[in-house]
């Protein structure tokens, strides 16, 4: 919540550094909920987020259809989160900064942030619990659709609109190690939830396929703190398919750690060394 708080001010500062428009924008999110089963958590959902003062509520199909046209109406309901947003991801990491040209830097903090490789780097003082898992993601050519909103599923399948008339469709979650290559199954999969989210979509070609690696913690959670055995190193990774949703208010406690050697955020849940711990 702090982290998607913090994002208008985050976007804006990146824009301005790097000259990348980031496309921000708060058009809400729909989850079909294609069960009972899936409809009884979404009545928990809206339950518990109701608790935190968060705005979500539950439609019927055609309430959904009438904020989204084109949604299938062959569900039971759909969760409506209106305060949610999206930006072009693919252009918040062009406008990262990346040292290439072959240099030895030293520096008094060092901040590892190398995303499903953050465990096969050298010279760390101890084993970082990070895997890839893959997911792969399409784009589909959409402007006749009109479609403005987040759409996904409970399954954790997703079309997300971009200001270029295109969707995104994804994503897979596969244990394949290091492989970033795209396959036939992964494309059917999404062809699949396209197809079962908004039917329009069915039957459009892909104009772009790519398959990035998601870092998963072994608890599941960010690794976020200094090294206790290695003053100056700091870790920010493992963050899973949340890197780019907690991406500012990560951004802030690492930078609150570099320069000061706390933060006001609780780190501690997110320690480098609580998987080494002894019970």
């Amino acid at each position: 919540m702090e982290s998607r708080a913090l994002y208008p001010e985050f976007a804006a500062r990146i824009e301005e550094l790097s000259g990348q428009k980031l496309d921000l924008r708060w058009d809400g999110m729909l989850v079909a909920n294609f069960s009972d089963e899936e409809q009884a958590e979404a009545e928990e959902t809206v339950r518990w987020q109701r608790e935190l003062g968060l705005e979500v509520e539950v439609l019927d199909p055609a309430a959904a259809a009438g904020l989204q046209p084109g949604v299938t109406t062959d569900v039971v309901s759909y969760l409506w989160f209106p305060q949610e947003g999206q930006l072009d991801s693919q252009r918040l990491g062009a406008a990262g900064v990346a040292m290439a040209d072959g240099r030895t830097l030293e520096a008094e903090r060092v901040v590892l942030a190398a995303g499903a490789w953050s465990g096969t780097i050298g010279g760390l003082p101890r084993e970082l619990p990070v895997r890839p898992v893959r997911g792969q993601i399409a784009r589909f050519p959409a402007k006749a659709l009109g479609l403005r909103r987040i759409v996904a599923s409970h399954a954790g399948r997703y079309l997300v609109p971009r200001s270029d008339d295109t969707v995104l469709a994804g994503s897979t979650m596969e244990d394949v190690g290091f492989d970033r290559s795209f396959t036939d199954a992964g494309l059917q999969t999404i062809y699949e939830s396209v197809s079962a989210l908004v039917p329009a979509l069915a039957g459009l070609k892909p104009i772009e396929r790519w398959a990035g690696l998601r870092p998963i913690s072994a608890d599941l959670l960010p690794i976020i703190g200094p090294d206790p055995d290695l003053e100056g190193l700091i870790y920010a990774t493992g963050h899973g398919r949340d890197g780019i949703t907690l991406a500012p208010v990560t951004g802030v406690l690492v930078a609150e750690l570099v320069m000061t050697g706390d933060s006001e955020h609780d780190w501690q849940p997110f320690r480098p060394d609580r998987f080494t711990e002894s019970s």
